[in-house]
């Protein structure tokens, strides 16, 4: 967390919105690739070289539901403000986003830290997204490391052995179901089950 604020306060040191959000989508993008790559061994050769828009990284991070909505969600708001002000010449700087936009990215944020903005100098809003950005992207890098150990220990032997045992105890355990079904089965027509009373026994005996 403490690297990723690093680099974006040397960003937002440069006082220019745009640029701040093009190189944090950057380092979106890079995170991205990263929990990708950990669940897709194959995810850099087969798709990494393809140039895919940031939009289509997170529709396929949403299909695999790797991660919570929640970050599926703040990814899609840094993809929308990053359009914003990479195909809008007219949007110079958050206030420029509309309203609609810009209350995503408030709620987003939630309330912001006392003298924060003014000891990087930017704006409010500008504050928000890099706080957004930093936390968006260190929780996807944990969650690459966490399903990166996943991966490679259901493609070791370890797992194998672990999912052969657990199948076998499986197998174990319904035909011990299976027999003692077969058992209460065999009662109930020889009248030693539960639904015969000693009552009914003894009318029957008459």
């Amino acid at each position: 967390m403490k690297e990723i604020l690093g680099e974006l306060n040397h960003v937002a040191g440069q006082r220019a919105p745009r640029l701040v959000v093009l190189l944090s989508s950057m380092l979106l993008e890079r995170a991205l690739d990263k929990i990708l790559a950990a669940w897709m061994p194959k995810y850099p050769s087969v798709l990494g070289n393809h140039r895919m828009s940031l939009g289509y990284r997170i529709l396929i991070l949403k299909a695999l539901n790797l991660v919570s909505e929640e970050l599926v969600t703040r990814a899609t708001l840094v993809r929308d403000i990053r359009n914003k002000f990479a195909h809008c010449v007219a949007v110079k700087r958050f206030s420029d986003l509309g309203d609609k936009l810009v209350r995503r990215l408030r709620d987003q944020a939630g309330p912001v830290k006392a003298g924060g903005p003014e000891g990087l100098h930017v704006s409010e809003d500008l504050y928000r997204f890099r706080e957004v950005v930093a936390g968006l992207v260190a929780r996807l890098r944990t969650a690459a490391e966490a399903l990166s150990k996943i991966n490679r220990f259901l493609r070791s032997g370890d797992a194998r052995t672990y999912l052969t045992k657990r199948l076998v105890d499986r197998r174990v355990l319904s035909s011990l179901a299976g027999e003692a079904s077969g058992a209460q089965a065999g009662s109930a027509c020889t009248g030693e089950g539960e639904g015969t009373s000693p009552d009914d026994r003894v009318e029957e005996e008459g």
